[in-house]
């Protein structure tokens, strides 16, 4: 009774992971931190999976019982080990912590130190029983180092939700806060899973806690395809039109802005190039964007086309001008530094809140003010030619 009662709590959740997995691994790209969730995915399955074998083979009597639960429990350590340690390196790929390759390199080595470890001591569990032993009656029983083993995938858990902690303390941007709180709660669901599995064997809501972290994992993955563009990584147009709209509903007084920025010449660049280097100066526009205007509370998007939209809470015209400035010198440092086989160069209008009427007038005056400077830019260049 108890076993088909364990495999109805865990039926479900398996069919989840499952229809995630194939869905998810169809499409998946070499992008370390899909990888690692397609892993995460599948690593949940077979943990579940031989959860259920292990439950079925207790008290069950014979050697091939007694070995079957061996091999199980053996498994099922390793895939806990696996799952934490994936987990981490997720955490640490999604939200972009190691910049530096080499030092990510130098922490996915540790993290395989850990796995083997780990790997070693419930290998050597078969014989001196320290992680856990199988009872002559075939019963699972915790053996002395249980706890302190265990300690050690708490720890990696808890790593992983102290470095989302410190993302979010540090991150301006809404969208990557807004990150950081989907994934700490996710980290702080399957911590509780893994916690109670450790004190109660018998205590079955360890899988349900896995599996509903993978599928918020996927919900939110969902939704930041919905609301970001694909090409720049930026907020599209859909999230844009919301945001504007949220601001202009917004009545506690604080004025605030917004600019937008055309990309110079563009058809140029794919005319001479093509389309494939015309794709990459609008990355490289949005790269510009976000490294010079990422840290501080604004709103970052691609608006259609060559052209992106940037709110911010700029409280007078100086504070609006000063973040245009700072784009400028940027595109200047890039051209300089980038080696690139074009030359990028925008311009930007922009427009104060208390200049407009309504949401569409101040696009509008923004729109305006950046062919203002688009058209002086031309008129320079066929007085300079």
């Amino acid at each position: 009774m108890a076993v088909l009662t364990y495999v109805s709590v865990n039926l479900f959740p398996i069919v989840m992971l499952f229809m995630i997995y194939v869905n998810n691994h169809k499409k998946m790209s070499k992008e370390p931190d899909k990888i690692r969730f397609d892993n995460m995915t599948l690593l949940a399955l077979l943990l579940m999976v031989t959860g259920i074998i292990g439950h079925s083979l207790e008290g069950v009597p014979g050697k091939c019982a007694n070995i079957g639960l061996w091999i199980s429990h053996i498994m099922y350590a390793l895939l806990v080990a696996d799952i934490a340690s994936n987990c981490f390196i997720y955490v640490s790929c999604r939200l972009e912590i190691w910049e530096n390759l080499t030092y990510a390199r130098r922490i996915q080595n540790y993290i395989r130190g850990f796995n083997l470890f780990f790997a070693a001591f419930v290998v050597l569990t078969v014989r001196t029983h320290i992680l856990f032993f199988i009872t002559e009656d075939n019963e699972y029983q915790q053996g002395t180092f249980f706890y302190p083993i265990y300690l050690v995938c708490v720890l990696v858990l808890l790593a992983g939700i102290l470095l989302i902690f410190c993302v979010c303390r540090k991150e301006a941007s809404v969208e990557r806060r807004r990150e950081c709180y989907y994934l700490l709660g996710c980290g702080v669901l399957l911590l509780l899973g893994l916690t109670m599995q450790s004190l109660f064997h018998d205590w079955w809501g360890s899988a349900p806690c896995l599996s509903l972290t993978i599928l918020f994992i996927f919900l939110n993955t969902q939704n930041y395809q919905i609301t970001i563009d694909e090409l720049t990584g930026l907020n599209n147009r859909r999230e844009f039109d919301q945001q504007i709209s949220k601001k202009a509903e917004q009545v506690n007084g604080a004025n605030w802005g917004m600019f937008m920025l055309d990309v110079d010449d563009f058809k140029k660049i794919n005319d001479t190039f093509g389309h494939i280097v015309g794709d990459e100066a609008l990355w490289e526009t949005a790269d510009i964007l976000r490294h010079t205007l990422g840290k501080e509370k604004l709103f970052l998007a691609r608006y259609g086309g060559d052209e992106f939209a940037v709110i911010g809470e700029w409280s007078n015209e100086q504070e609006a001008f000063a973040a245009i400035a700072a784009v400028e010198d940027a595109v200047v440092d890039f051209n300089k530094e980038a080696g690139k086989a074009y030359q990028l160069s925008f311009s930007i209008g922009y427009a104060m809140w208390n200049e407009a009427e309504d949401i569409e007038q101040l696009v509008e005056i923004a729109d305006e003010r950046m062919y203002l400077v688009k058209t002086r830019k031309k008129e320079a260049a066929v007085k300079q030619a």
